[in-house]
C-alpha cells in the first residue's frame, strides 16, 4: 500500500501518502500487532510490541462545532531494549509517541480536508441532529482544534522486568 485516495463524489479529492498515516493504525479496533520504537535523546531506547488498541470516542459540541475526545488503551510487550530506561518511563514515551502519530495523522487529514478518523460517522451515529445542524454538503467541518484531545494509556506485559531492572542500574 502507498498511501489512500480520498474519495467525494465518485472523485479522487485527495491522496495521503503512507507515511502520513502512521496514527491511522492506533484506531483500527482489529489491529493485531504493531510495533512502536520509543526514543530518548534521539536514539532509540526500545521497541515495543503493541496489540489490541482498545478505542473509545467521544463527542462535545459547542457554538455549532463538534469537538472530539480520542481514548486508547493499549497493551504492549518489550521486544528489545536499547537504552537503560525505567518501566514507568518507557509507558510515558510510549503514549506521547502514540499521540503525536495521531495527532500528525489528524493534521494531514485537516490539510486535506478528510475525515481520517471517521469523526462525522461517529456525530452522525450519536448525535443525528446535530449532525444534520453542523454538516456541510455531508461532511463534517475539519479545524485543526476539532479534535480536543487525545488520552493514551500503555499497558506494558511482560516486559522483560528482569531484563528491564537489569538495564536501569
Amino acid at each position: 500500500m502507498n498511501g489512500i485516495h480520498v474519495i467525494r463524489d465518485a472523485k479522487s479529492t485527495a491522496f495521503l501518502p503512507r507515511s502520513s498515516l502512521i496514527g491511522w493504525r492506533w484506531t483500527w479496533k482489529d489491529m493485531p500487532r504493531t510495533p512502536l520504537e520509543v526514543s530518548m535523546g534521539g536514539r532509540p531506547a526500545a521497541v515495543l510490541i503493541c496489540k489490541n488498541p482498545k478505542i473509545k470516542m467521544e463527542t462535545a459540541v459547542k457554538d455549532n462545532r463538534a469537538r472530539f475526545r480520542i481514548k486508547v488503551n493499549v497493551t504492549a510487550m518489550l521486544a528489545e531494549m536499547l537504552q537503560p530506561v525505567s518501566e514507568e518511563v518507557l509507558r510515558n514515551k510510549a503514549a506521547r509517541q502514540i499521540e503525536k502519530e495521531i495527532r500528525s495523522t489528524f493534521k494531514q487529514g485537516v490539510d486535506s480536508q478528510a475525515d481520517i478518523f471517521q469523526l462525522g460517522a461517529v456525530l452522525h451515529r450519536r448525535s443525528p441532529d446535530v449532525w444534520k445542524a453542523i454538516n456541510r454538503d455531508g461532511k463534517l467541518p475539519l479545524s485543526p482544534d476539532t479534535l480536543q484531545s487525545i488520552d493514551v494509556t500503555v499497558n506494558v506485559i511482560s516486559s522483560g522486568r528482569k531484563i528491564m531492572e537489569d538495564r536501569a542500574k
